[in-house]
């Protein structure tokens, strides 16, 4: 009976030559055998472990130095960063991943007034006033009797303007016998297209006409009915009492409140000059 040899135990030269050829392989393969990975340092850095050292292999790309690694990873981390930023951005109006607030209408610059180098005298409602240069006039022939509307155009009331700019009517007055500044205000009339812009009379805003507080009546009403003076055709309204009479001025055209009152600031108020007869016939 043969003796075999044990597995593991070589027991010839020529085994043991067959063993260290399997093991090693042959001389032209050293350093090519066992190949690891070291997780603890950079993975692109392979390390080539050999029978008799362990030698380590950067497997980065050829143009990759470490000064351009670390810039790299630095510039991967601020990108990061940026993108979860705008990310968590909260979104409000103007801001990152949030609506533009809408577009504000820009404020509407005060109307230009021009200079107020004419004077016109009332013949017959009590009053002088300074206006531009080049607006024409049209003086009142009869008086403004108790309980009438006086449209634009009434022959009683002054008249001065500039078509397509602006117009200018006074009237005035006589109060009756026992009528006060309150009885008159509640009994007076005005046409439909007013009413609607006066509102409440109790809550009137008060302005000054030559040192009198009167009752701001209109302020920017759209007179809708004489659109052919103007476009726009803005009115401005202002009851005021003086002595035994009542002043009505009013300012319509292509006009704001500071025009009103910049020509208010020109008014003279004399009652004593009224005349309250009707015209002749």
């Amino acid at each position: 009976m043969t003796d075999h040899p044990v597995i593991g135990e070589p027991r010839t030269a020529h085994e043991r030559s067959l063993e260290r050829s399997l093991r090693e392989g042959p001389p032209d393969e050293v350093g090519y055998r066992a190949v690891a990975l070291d997780f603890g340092t950079d993975p692109r850095v392979e390390t080539v472990r050999t029978s008799r050292s362990s030698v380590r292999v950067d497997r980065r790309p050829p143009h990759m130095t470490p000064i351009f690694a670390s810039l790299d990873s630095a510039l991967v981390v601020l990108v990061v960063v940026f993108a979860g930023l705008v990310l968590l951005q909260p979104t409000i109006p103007g801001g990152v991943g949030g609506s533009p607030p809408p577009t504000e209408p820009a404020s509407a610059s005060p109307i230009p007034v021009p200079a107020l180098t004419e004077t016109f005298v009332s013949p017959r409602n009590g009053f002088s006033v300074s206006y531009p240069a080049g607006w024409t006039t049209k003086a009142a022939a009869t008086t403004w009797l108790p309980n009438k509307l006086i449209p634009i155009g009434n022959p009683a009331v002054d008249e001065l303007k500039l078509d397509g700019v602006a117009r200018l009517v006074v009237a005035s007055q006589r109060l009756q016998e026992g009528q006060t500044e309150a009885s008159w205000i509640a009994s007076y009339g005005q046409e439909y297209f007013l009413r609607r812009c006066s509102g409440d009379r109790a809550t009137w805003a008060r302005i000054i006409v030559d040192g009198r507080s009167g009752y701001l009546d209109l302020n920017g009403c759209p007179l809708s009915a004489d659109r052919t003076f103007s476009t726009p055709d803005v009115a401005f309204g202002v009851i005021v009492f003086a002595a035994d009479r009542v002043y009505r001025i009013s300012l319509d055209g292509v006009v704001d409140l500071a025009y009103f009152e910049a020509i208010l600031a020109t008014v003279h108020l004399d009652p004593a000059s009224a005349i309250d007869a009707p015209a002749p016939s």
